[in-house]
């Protein structure tokens, strides 16, 4: 047996005894602490005043173990790819019919391979999220997941005016692009030589 966090009171069955003989209820009153969270339960029996019996008793303890958090997070199968916003699978966490609360029942991490990051994600990436039972909650719950690469549709490049190679850094191009999902972003520009001498971008 042993009793596991579910959020209803625990009360274990009390008997009191003389030698051999069971005391009947009607002689101790019995008081029960700290026997809905995880943890450390107290029982404190004491001698009815108006019982038969005069007697005192040591109080005694039980434990509440925290609930596994192993199968109380259940994860959409929704596909992420990339918006320049920080993402990470959506989740609903319950157990009993109430909510789980974050930082109180449970904490969240992101990795990616060996290294913990310091935030959720937003770059193209695999990546795991680890929840952690918190109080009244135990053990992890992990789920790998990947940021697509968003997709570029309709590039177009144009250059502004004719520039000649004269081994300085060139300005003065101007591009315009069209994208799917992608917010505001800076981009890595690949430019090829001409035989005539000119850079022009590789469109």
């Amino acid at each position: 047996g042993g009793y596991v966090y579910d959020g209803t009171e625990k009360t274990p069955e009390v008997t009191v005894k003389d030698g051999n003989t069971v005391i009947p209820a009607e002689n101790y009153t019995v008081a029960i602490t700290d026997n809905t969270a995880a943890g450390t339960a107290t029982v404190t029996v004491a001698a009815a005043e108006s019982g038969n019996y005069s007697f005192t008793a040591e109080p005694k303890t039980f434990e509440i173990a925290q609930k596994p958090l192993d199968g109380l997070i259940q994860f959409s199968e929704d596909t992420l790819t990339y918006t320049g916003a920080r993402q990470a699978p959506s989740f609903t966490a319950s157990y009993m019919g109430n909510e789980l609360v974050e930082n109180t029942d449970y904490t969240v991490a992101y990795d990616q391979g060996e290294t913990e990051l310091l935030a959720k994600p937003r770059d193209a990436g695999d990546y795991t999220v680890v929840f952690t039972g918190k109080n009244n909650f135990s053990g992890e719950v992990r789920k790998n997941y990947t940021i697509h690469k968003a997709t570029i549709m309709n590039v177009n490049v144009s250059q502004a005016n004719k520039n000649t190679y004269t081994g300085a850094q060139q300005t003065g191009w101007s591009f315009t692009w069209q994208a799917t999902t992608v917010n505001q972003q800076s981009w890595n520009v690949t430019f090829s030589e001409r035989k005539d001498g000119e850079y022009v971008p590789i469109q």
